[in-house]
């Protein structure tokens, strides 16, 4: 009990990402398409028709939201999952955001981390290889410098978490090899 591959984690699989979807929002809605209308038609490959629903901002005007078809919650965006036929919120769908299926390893939220910092920095075109990109125009120094900062600060905690998953990587293979009776040396 308990040996190696005794769990059961295969016995589940991940919720569905919204990134994984077809989306409507109702920021793609234009005001001449909202006056007046109760139901909207969106002509995709196949017709989708859905309530909206608005209410009153507190500095005047009017945010609309969709109606769920399945639960009839108001929401802002709609969802259609991969070889799914209807749209439906998130929650009826149960869908979940990629980033809160990302395993505890520290490596994958510097990864993250290091992305939204090139992002801000070179339009998103940064590797880990490349030297610090300059200071975008219109960028404040102060601000280019933090950035700078924390990229420098995430590129070395995820250096330092690849060298101790490496580590522990070998040491589980070690073990596994010496139960063969098998050195490491001997398996190069």
């Amino acid at each position: 009990m308990g040996g190696y591959g005794s769990t059961r984690w295969d016995w589940h699989k991940k919720k569905t990402a919204v990134e994984n979807c077809r989306v409507i929002s109702t920021t793609c809605l234009r005001e001449e398409v909202l006056a007046g209308s109760s139901e909207v038609i969106f002509y995709l490959p196949e017709e989708v028709r859905v309530r909206l629903t608005a209410t009153d901002c507190h500095f005047g005007g009017i945010r609309w939201w969709f109606s769920c078809p399945e639960c009839h919650l108001r929401v802002g965006k709609l969802y259609r999952p991969p070889r799914q036929q209807k749209y439906a919120c998130r929650h009826c769908h149960n869908l979940s955001y990629r980033s809160r299926q990302v395993s505890g390893r520290v490596k994958e939220v510097h990864l993250g981390r290091i992305r939204k910092c090139a992002k801000k920095l070179s339009e998103g075109r940064y590797a880990l290889v490349d030297p610090i990109p300059s200071r975008p125009k219109g960028m404040h120094h102060k601000t280019y410098y933090r950035l700078v900062m924390e990229l420098l600060e995430t590129e070395t905690a995820c250096i330092r978490a690849w060298k101790q998953e490496s580590h522990r990587t070998q040491k589980r293979l070690e073990k596994q090899l010496a139960k063969m009776g098998i050195t490491l040396k001997e398996a190069q």
